[in-house]
């Protein structure tokens, strides 16, 4: 594989008001009308059910579905467990260069594998590993190693930068360049036959731009109040 990580190309919330919409102004996922390149998003904690969680937040209708489905509460959101290969598609191709960024909160995290991510022609993978040991891989087509994101924080990029619970996280990704056909975007995994996470979601957002490091902070910090 010609490259792994995290891809360069995420006050209190009320969890009911993100999972309604948040209304006209948006929620967390865009800190409340603050952030205009939100792409897609999706609460799985206290949503209605399973099938609900699918829905995309954004009102862009980035809806994802289910590859094999995670297991799921409200408590906790999307349960997945890397051995029984769990989870969900998007349907859209995400990331097409290294100017995304991309924010999870997420506990239970016993194994490091791919917790969200999509391939290209070249075999390139653009996503997010975090390792439960001593690092993290962080890159787009490249792998950057930086602190461990622990079992359950807030954690992601911002273009070429990792950043967990709000803050920057290890050097800058390596600039790389995305070749020819791009996959769907996934969550739980980085392709169906790849590597899956074993770990609990309870939010997660895509951006087609790059967040400043105040935007991260923020709307980590929106996250983590979920």
């Amino acid at each position: 594989m010609a490259g792994i990580g995290l891809v360069s190309a995420l006050g209190p919330a009320s969890g009911n008001a993100a999972v309604m919409g948040g209304g006209a102004s948006g929620g967390w996922w865009n800190n409340f009308g603050a952030i205009a390149c939100d792409y897609a998003a999706f609460q799985p904690k206290g949503a209605v059910s399973l099938l609900a969680s699918y829905t995309d937040l954004t009102g862009n209708g980035r809806d994802c579905a289910p590859g094999t489905a995670p297991t799921w509460d409200a408590l906790n959101g999307w349960k997945f467990l890397g051995a029984s290969a769990q989870y969900l598609d998007c349907g859209w191709a995400g990331p097409q260069d290294q100017t995304w960024s991309a924010l999870a909160v997420y506990t239970n995290k016993t194994a490091g594998s791919w917790m969200w991510g999509h391939t290209d022609a070249g075999s390139n993978v653009s996503g997010f590993y975090p390792r439960f040991g001593d690092r993290v891989n962080q890159g787009g087509a490249q792998a950057i190693f930086a602190a461990p994101v622990g079992a359950a924080g807030v954690a992601g990029y911002a273009g070429r930068q990792g950043y967990s619970g709000g803050a920057p996280n290890g050097p800058l990704i390596g600039v790389s360049v995305r070749v020819g056909v791009q996959n769907n975007m996934m969550i739980g995994t980085n392709d169906p036959a790849g590597g899956h996470i074993t770990a609990y979601l309870q939010a997660i957002v895509f951006y087609s731009c790059t967040l400043s490091a105040v935007e991260v902070a923020a709307v980590s910090a929106l996250m983590a109040a979920l």
